[in-house]
């Protein structure tokens, strides 16, 4: 079975940018069967939560990652085989009861709050795959929701149970009026990845002239390589755009879109990152905030690049290219190699 962790991780990158959604609400349980189905799963949730962190304490480690730039400069010590074993039997545990309470929780598993720890929401998605196909009418109909944290638990636990059935409820919305369903639907396919049947039906939501960017996004995932010459025009005008205002401070979307040139893995797009590995400020204050420069560095060592430079200090540039090993003479303290 493919890796719920991977694929979690992978879709919510893009998952959910862009898209008016309403603020994420539980609403009250209903009924005392619901009330009991909540307390449950609340308690379970509770008893991984407190089994993650007794594991780290006894291990001597601190099990509180912090902020964001001290993850990316100073991460934190690898656990010892032994609390990782200890987390994993507490995480079975706590999917094994919340699965076995049926499909009757799915609503409560898809809403519930996301437990202080990495990872997140991904153990109630677990707990859902758990349930299987009972849960599927649910979460079907969850693909649509307006917070998106329910509709991403939804199409990732669905995507694993049923593909064909996510697909094709994807591929319905795509065919909705309304814009903000066609949107719903084309984020779908962030997650739902590699399925042709979907590729045609995207084409014309592009063909409409709205969602543009998104639907170039979701065309990569199905590894369509129509993708690639939109996706160069529109991180092209954006990087235009950037250099003719200056404001560089709306990043998200050019990261998405260096992911997904990365991910297509096409060389002609290996000018383009050398252009964006010198675009806008090199670095933020303390790290604070991720570069253009970072992520075009990042991608550029897929394609076999070495390059150097540092989020604090920047100074990015290309010290071989692939297949060379001498280097030029370097000032900036080195990036590790992570290709």
């Amino acid at each position: 079975m493919t890796s719920v962790a991977a694929i979690s991780l992978a879709c919510l990158l893009t998952f959910g940018e862009d898209i008016a959604v309403s603020e994420a609400k539980t609403p009250p349980p209903s009924t005392t069967n619901e009330t009991e189905l909540a307390v449950k799963i609340q308690k379970a949730a509770d008893r991984f939560e407190n089994s993650y962190k007794r594991a780290y304490e006894t291990a001597g480690l601190d099990w509180g990652r912090g902020p964001a730039p001290q993850i990316v400069l100073t991460p934190p010590p690898k656990p010892p085989l032994k609390v990782l074993k200890q987390i994993d039997k507490a995480r079975k545990a706590a999917i094994e009861e919340m699965g076995a309470l049926g499909p009757e929780a799915a609503p409560l598993l898809l809403r519930a709050k996301e437990i202080s720890l990495a990872g997140g929401g991904v153990i109630y998605i677990q707990a859902l795959i758990k349930i299987g196909k009972p849960a599927v009418p649910t979460l079907l109909d969850a693909f649509d929701d307006p917070d998106h944290s329910v509709r991403y638990r939804a199409v990732v636990s669905v995507g694993i149970v049923d593909k064909d059935q996510a697909v094709d409820r994807a591929i319905d919305l795509l065919k909705q009026k309304e814009q903000k369903k066609i949107a719903y639907g084309v984020e779908a396919f962030f997650c739902l990845r590699n399925s042709k049947k979907a590729v045609e039906p995207l084409l014309h939501v592009w063909n409409q002239g709205i969602l543009r960017d998104l639907v170039v996004l979701a065309l990569v995932a199905q590894n369509e390589k129509q993708a690639f010459q939109p996706l160069m025009t529109m991180t092209e005008e954006w990087l235009s755009e950037a250099e003719k205002t200056g404001d560089w401070n709306r990043k998200d979307r050019v990261f998405s879109y260096i992911r997904a040139l990365n991910q297509m893995g096409d060389p002609r797009a290996i000018p383009l990152l050398k252009k964006l590995l010198k675009a806008g400020p090199q670095y933020y204050k303390d790290g604070e905030d991720y570069s253009v420069a970072e992520a075009a560095a990042e991608a550029l060592r897929k394609f076999g690049y070495r390059v150097e430079g540092d989020r604090i200090k920047g100074g990015y540039r290309i010290l071989a290219e692939p297949g060379k090993t001498k280097e030029k003479n370097s000032s900036a303290d080195p990036i590790p190699d992570n290709s």
